[in-house]
């Protein structure tokens, strides 16, 4: 993808970078030198990269995130809230590298393309939960005083499919920043099936039968599918239009999948960016769930709010698979923003 510096500002002072290897994964951290003596409250920014990258790409966005909070907010940062950012290789990808052939797509050669990526996905957003409950031992020391408070997630292309993930399975996970991701797998990979003309979406069309259940996305995919994507874990992988009408609201159905939603995503912030043009991820195959989490904000049923605390969701006309200027800018605004909420 085309390297974020080229759409990132540089950073107006340097910014500290310290690695650490933290259960076998060597993890980044950017900001901590600049974090004054009396802050004890501090905000994790995790950065994910897109497939085929490396942590290096989210340097330029780490630097800028930091740069923009110290230099738009210093005396409330000198007073107590600090900002870090944090950056890893995902699995099988730089120096996690396994075997580079199950990174790639079907038209790469990987026959089992679906598998691989969605395993990636998952164990990212584990990574994640994973570094989360043991970073602070890493960079605070013996401090009892300081403490990581908030964790914001934005991820890229892969990374985004990931903080997806993390923003529905980690409690810890308060904002995410979701860039060219999808929330559903099952329409994702059945698009990019029929797209690559894979034989086995092709011969399961003229027999009538499902692609879902072939050799390329087989049953303990799904199973796995619907238990951990957002779509698959929220909606038991239905976005039809049970959600249109009013006439279901109320339901024993409906009022499940509101819960379900509460529970997950309930209080939190998610700022979804998507490209207009993007024939990789297309915003087709988020659009019906995107749908029925707009209908969620600040929706009550049975006297309960159930509701995101923020959720934005942003087509950018003529861009494709790739992150813009403009895009970094808004990422960086409402981190900005979800940042003034959190804290004391």
């Amino acid at each position: 993808m085309r390297s974020l510096a080229n759409v990132c500002d540089p950073p107006t002072k340097p910014v500290s970078k310290k690695e650490f290897c933290i259960a076998g994964i060597l993890t980044t951290v950017y900001g901590l030198d600049e974090l004054h003596q009396g802050i004890t409250e501090v905000v994790c920014l995790w950065l994910l990269h897109p497939r085929l990258e490396t942590h290096v790409y989210m340097e330029p966005l780490a630097l800028t995130a930091i740069d923009s909070w110290r230099d738009t907010d210093e005396e409330r940062t000198r007073g107590y809230l600090g900002l870090i950012a944090v950056s890893f290789d995902a699995r099988n990808h730089g120096t996690r590298m396994v075997k580079a052939l199950s990174n790639e797509d079907w038209r790469g050669g990987n026959l089992t393309h679906a598998q691989d990526l969605f395993s990636i996905i998952h164990g990212t957003a584990m990574d994640v939960s994973l570094l989360l409950e043991h970073l602070p031992s890493y960079i605070f020391g013996r401090s009892y005083r300081r403490e990581i408070i908030d964790n914001i997630v934005m991820g890229i292309s892969l990374g985004a499919h990931a903080a997806w993930h993390c923003a529905v399975h980690e409690p810890e996970i308060r904002a995410a920043v979701i860039a060219l991701g999808c929330p559903d797998y099952t329409r994702l990979m059945t698009y990019r099936a029929a797209k690559s003309q894979l034989n086995t979406f092709t011969s399961a069309q003229a027999s009538g039968e499902s692609f879902i259940g072939s050799s390329s996305f087989p049953p303990g995919l799904e199973k796995a599918v619907r238990s951990k994507d957002p779509v698959g874990l929220l909606l038991n992988g239905d976005t039809s239009e049970f959600w249109d009408g009013l006439q279901s609201i109320g339901s024993p159905v409906h009022k499940w999948r509101s819960e379900m939603v509460t529970m997950h995503l309930g209080g939190k912030d998610l700022f979804i960016l998507s490209g207009e043009r993007d024939k990789l991820v297309p915003y087709a195959c988020s659009a019906p769930f995107l749908k029925t989490l707009r209908s969620k904000v600040g929706m009550a049923i049975d006297k309960t709010h159930v509701t995101l605390k923020d959720f934005t969701d942003k087509v950018y006309p003529e861009t494709g698979h790739a992150m813009t200027r403009e895009m970094v800018n808004d990422a960086l605004e409402f981190i900005r923003l979800a940042m003034a909420g959190m804290g004391s």
